[in-house]
């Protein structure tokens, strides 16, 4: 067990990709906060919202790092020994938002609209991958949420 944390603490990168003012109410507002942690082939999302931003923040990091599951990856070729794409072509939905993540040839790169989806990709140690993204981008929760589970159904 300790072996399994110390895994996970080490070497893990932490990005904040989307704070919103979720609700905004007499007393002031409050803050939905999303994070990604991620090492190479694990990534973890994690949302949570308070009335101050930097606790939503250290929340949403805790769920994150407790949220945190291992990804498949895959090479273009067949004698490639590292992995750096995702293995197969996978498609995803949450709410309207549907993202589909084709592997990608080695020094492709990312391609991809938004940042955040980007970053997250960068986080689970994919370097090399085209995205596919219908229905609307301006509401980056569902974004976040479908990249995450294309990202896991890819096993």
């Amino acid at each position: 067990m300790a072996a399994s944390s110390s895994f996970r603490s080490a070497g893990l990168r932490v990005e904040v990709l989307h704070i919103s003012d979720r609700i905004k109410t007499i007393d002031g507002s409050r803050y939905e906060v999303c994070v990604a942690v991620g090492q190479d082939g694990y990534i973890g999302l994690g949302f949570k919202s308070s009335n101050v931003e930097k606790d939503a923040e250290s929340r949403a990091k805790t769920a994150a790092k407790c949220g945190l599951v291992p990804i498949e990856r895959g090479a273009w070729r067949q004698n490639e020994t590292k992995p750096h794409t995702v293995s197969r072509r996978v498609t995803a939905k949450h709410n309207e938002v549907s993202i589909r993540l084709t592997h990608g040839r080695r020094n492709t790169g990312i391609v991809c609209k938004s940042a955040e989806i980007q970053t997250m990709l960068e986080l689970a140690g994919i370097k090399d991958c085209y995205v596919s993204i219908t229905g609307p981008t301006d509401n980056k929760t569902d974004l976040l949420k479908a990249t995450f589970a294309a990202l896991i159904d890819n096993k």
